[in-house]
C-alpha cells in the first residue's frame, strides 16, 4: 500500500471506531429511517494497518499530526488548515508532504525492526520440513 492509501485507511478507521460517551437524554438513541437513498457499499478497513499508522501518529510532532488529521480525517480545505496551524498557505503542500514522509519513514523503520511474519515465511519447526 502507498502512504496515501495507508493514511486513508487510517482515516476511515478513526471515523468508524466507536466513541464512548453521549448526552443523557434519549435523543442519542434516535436513528432516522434510511429511505431517501439506498445504502452504498461499505468501506472495508484494514484494522492492523490502521493501528500501525495510529501508533506512528503518536510519534509525530503535534503540528504534523494535526496536519494529517485535518487533511485525511476532517478533509478540511487547505487554506483553513494552513491558517489553523499558523503556516503560510503557499507552504501547506510541502508541510503535508513532509508529514506524510515522516509517517512513511517511521513505518519502514518499524518494518525493518519488527518484520511481519506470516505462515508462508515463518517456519516453526525447520527440522521437520527438512526430513
Amino acid at each position: 500500500m502507498t502512504i496515501e492509501q495507508l493514511l486513508r485507511n487510517w482515516a476511515h478507521w478513526v471515523v468508524d471506531r466507536p466513541h464512548y460517551g453521549h448526552c443523557y437524554s434519549i435523543e442519542h438513541c434516535y436513528r432516522p429511517p434510511q429511505i431517501w437513498y439506498p445504502p452504498g457499499p461499505r468501506i472495508i478497513v484494514d484494522v492492523r494497518e490502521a493501528l500501525r499508522v495510529e501508533r506512528t501518529m503518536r510519534l509525530l510532532p503535534r503540528q504534523h499530526c494535526a496536519a494529517l488529521k485535518f487533511a485525511f480525517v476532517y478533509r478540511a480545505p487547505a487554506a483553513w488548515c494552513a491558517h489553523r496551524l499558523a503556516i503560510p498557505y503557499r507552504d501547506w503542500d510541502g508541510f503535508l508532504h513532509d508529514a506524510m514522509d515522516m509517517v512513511k519513514n517511521l513505518l519502514t523503520r518499524d518494518e525493518k525492526r519488527y518484520p511481519i511474519r506470516t505462515n508462508s515465511t515463518f517456519r516453526a519447526f525447520p527440522e521437520t520440513l527438512a526430513a
